[in-house]
C-alpha cells in the first residue's frame, strides 16, 4: 500500500504509513515500491523485502539516470508541443476543406436557381400567349348559333349572335390576329453538362503533406497563415473575375473554371 503523502505547503507535516496511520515513513520497501514505517518492517508483509532508510534509499539513487530522464522528458514535452500545433495545423486544413466545399456548394445552388428561374419566366410566357390564342373568336360557334336561330322571335338569341359577329370582326381586322394564331411556345429542354472532375478537384485546391522540420514548424506559422490567406484572396479576385466574364454576374458555372 502506497504512504499517506503530507500536503507540501505545510512544513510541519510528514508523510504517515498507510498501514499505521499514526506512524511517519522512516524506511523504503524496494520489493513494494513504497515508504513504510518502523512497525511494518518486522511483519510479514515485507519479510525478506530490500528495506532500506529513506536516506539511504536517496543516497543509493543513480543521479546519472535521473538527469538523463529529465532530459527524456523535456524531450516528451517539446514532443506533446510539436503535436499540439501539428493538431492545430490539421484542423485548420479539415475547416478550409469544409470551408471550399460549402462555398462549392453555394454556387451549384445559384446556377441551379438561376436555371429554375428561366424555366419558370419561358413557362408563364407560355401561358400568356395560349391565353391569347383561346381568346380569339372561334366562328364555328357563329355558324352553329346562326343555324340554330328560330324563324320567329328569339330577339335575345338575334343580339347575342350579333354581338358575336361584331367581335369577330374586331378580332379578325386586328394586325395582331396572325401573330396570335401562329404564336410560338417555348417547349424546355435540359442538356446535362459534362462534369470534368479533374478541373472539379483542382477547382476545390490541393490538399498536400509536407515534411517539416521541427525547428521551422513554430518559426513558419505566421508567415505561412499570411501566405495562405493571400493566396486564398488572389484565387477568389481570379475566381470572381471568371465569373463576371461568363454570365455577367457575380455567379459562375465554376465547373468550367480555368
Amino acid at each position: 500500500m502506497a504512504a499517506v503523502l503530507p500536503n507540501a505547503s505545510d512544513e510541519n507535516s510528514k508523510i504517515c504509513c498507510s498501514t499505521h496511520s499514526d506512524e511517519e515513513c522512516t524506511f523504503v520497501c524496494g520489493d513494494c515500491t513504497t515508504l513504510i514505517c518502523d512497525d511494518c518492517v518486522d511483519t510479514e508483509d515485507h519479510e525478506g523485502h530490500d528495506i532500506k532508510s529513506i536516506k539511504k534509499f536517496i543516497k543509493e539513487a543513480d543521479l546519472d539516470d535521473l538527469k538523463e530522464s529529465c532530459e527524456k522528458f523535456d524531450c516528451f514535452k517539446i514532443k506533446a508541443k510539436i503535436l499540439d500545433e501539428t493538431e492545430r495545423r490539421f484542423q485548420k486544413a479539415i475547416d478550409g476543406i469544409h470551408s471550399q466545399a460549402s462555398k462549392m456548394i453555394s454556387e451549384i445552388n445559384k446556377i441551379k436557381e438561376r436555371k429554375i428561374r428561366e424555366c419558370e419566366e419561358k413557362k408563364g410566357k407560355n401561358a400568356i400567349t395560349v391565353n391569347e390564342v383561346l381568346a380569339v373568336v372561334d366562328p364555328s360557334e357563329i355558324v352553329d348559333k346562326i343555324d340554330n336561330l328560330p324563324k320567329k322571335g328569339g330577339r335575345t338569341q338575334y343580339a347575342e349572335v350579333a354581338q358575336a359577329l361584331l367581335k369577330y370582326q374586331k378580332t379578325m381586322e386586328s394586325e395582331e390576329i396572325e401573330a396570335k394564331c401562329d404564336a410560338s411556345v417555348y417547349v424546355p429542354t435540359f442538356t446535362h453538362g459534362k462534369i470534368q472532375k479533374s478541373r472539379l478537384e483542382k477547382q476545390f485546391g490541393e490538399l498536400d503533406f509536407e515534411e517539416e522540420d521541427v525547428d521551422n514548424l513554430f518559426d513558419t506559422e505566421e508567415e505561412t497563415t499570411e501566405s495562405e490567406s493571400s493566396d486564398d484572396e488572389n484565387a477568389d479576385n481570379q475566381y470572381n473575375e471568371k465569373g463576371n466574364k461568363e454570365d455577367g454576374e457575380g455567379g459562375s458555372d465554376f465547373l468550367y473554371y480555368q
